[in-house]
């Protein structure tokens, strides 16, 4: 028992050289694993960052569209959390999660935003985000369906009517500025009904260990 508190005194100490040095490398590995299997570790590393739309090592953008509300927030991330740079009104497809090809319902989940399609027709404006749905929950839930889009408005004409058959549409303006707004290859679109799709400390620290 003593010898694995000295090991465990080196290692929260960061002195990693001088465990592996008196210690060998699989008891000093074994420490790190306990620790990092540690939701109290985890809670204390996450202790001034907000997490509520997720945990980040690496820099990304979220899109947090709420269909209730007809808005699309953009959310930069900076060192502790994110700050909402623009909100946007935007139109949705019918209420309820997306189940099925055909259904016109705007999915609820988080989706990656996988390419920029330049060449589409007129309709959907300059150019539209293509998302990741149906993702792998998606897909596991056995729905079905694709071609779920960010895109703009007719470039010449009206829209008949508000139904966007599961896409998220906006002014066409806006869409040029969220395009200038984010780097869609590290972005996250977060879709819900009412309330946010957000996360605790105490459930990422839970995921985490």
């Amino acid at each position: 028992r003593l010898f694995l508190i000295f090991i465990a005194t080196f290692i929260y100490a960061s002195n990693l050289i001088d465990a592996y040095r008196f210690y060998g490398i699989k008891p000093t590995v074994n420490e790190i694993e306990k620790k990092l299997t540690s939701t109290d570790y985890w809670l204390n590393r996450l202790k001034n960052k907000d997490v509520r739309w997720g945990y980040y090592e690496d820099k990304k953008d979220i899109l947090v569209c709420i269909k209730d509300e007809k808005t699309l927030e953009v959310l930069k991330n900076k060192k502790n959390g994110f700050d909402l740079i623009d909100k946007i009104d935007v139109l949705t497809g019918l209420d309820g999660d997306k189940e099925k090809e055909g259904d016109l319902k705007t999915p609820i989940g988080v989706y990656r935003l996988k390419s920029i399609l330049e060449n589409v027709d007129k309709f959907y404006g300059p150019f539209a985000f293509e998302t990741s749905y149906p993702n792998m929950l998606d897909r596991l839930k056995n729905k079905d369906g694709h071609g779920i889009w960010i895109h703009g408005k007719p470039l010449k004409g009206n829209r008949d009517n508000n139904n966007t058959k599961g896409c998220i549409v906006m002014d066409n303006d806006k869409l040029e500025k969220l395009k200038n707004e984010i780097n869609y290859r590290n972005t996250y679109l977060l879709i819900s009904e009412i309330t946010p799709l957000t996360a605790t400390k105490e459930e990422i620290a839970k995921i985490l260990a």
